[in-house]
């Protein structure tokens, strides 16, 4: 899910940097994988799958580090990092959790390991019965792409009712 912040975040970097070279230059130095990004003709939607592969790579912090680099004195750029920043520049912790969430329903459960990772250091608890849940995930979506029928139902609600449950864990974190 995007929240409002991250949408701002798309126009203003689309703003600052409407250039497809600059974009790229900006990922690369973010620390980001180019191989992940689908580059686009419209800035908007280029900025959109940076922050898409920021989210996803845990580098947003980093993204959002670089681009302050060269906008120093940017006031929205600053109340938009200061939204999805704490106070040591890190992601803070519920927008971590949105980023794990979304990842969740988007089936991509691994990806959200190293946001766990964080997160749960962060709050100094253990993230075991989530990473269960991941595994458990992760072979029910195998398991749905090598079967076809009612058995593929009966996989798919197994596959929502773990998701369901990961989704309530990573909440409560």
């Amino acid at each position: 899910m995007w929240t409002e912040k991250l949408i701002d975040l798309n126009y203003r970097l689309a703003a600052l940097y409407p250039q497809k070279e600059d974009i790229t230059m900006i990922a690369e130095q973010s620390g980001l994988s180019l191989d992940n990004i689908a580059i686009e003709n419209k800035s908007f939607r280029y900025w959109f799958n940076v922050i898409r592969a920021a989210r996803a790579e845990n580098k947003l912090d980093q993204l959002l580090e670089r681009v302050m680099m060269d906008y120093t004195e940017d006031q929205a750029l600053k109340d938009i990092a200061s939204h999805l920043l704490d106070e040591a520049g890190e992601i803070n912790l519920p927008v971590q959790k949105q980023f794990c969430l979304d990842l969740v329903e988007m089936e991509e459960v691994y990806e959200c390991i190293p946001l766990l990772i964080d997160a749960t250091e962060k709050a100094d608890i253990s993230f075991s019965k989530e990473v269960e849940l991941m595994n458990e995930c992760a072979n029910y979506v195998g398991a749905l792409e090598e079967v076809a029928g009612q058995a593929n139902t009966k996989q798919t609600r197994n596959l929502n009712r773990l998701k369901n449950q990961l989704i309530l864990s990573i909440q409560s974190l």
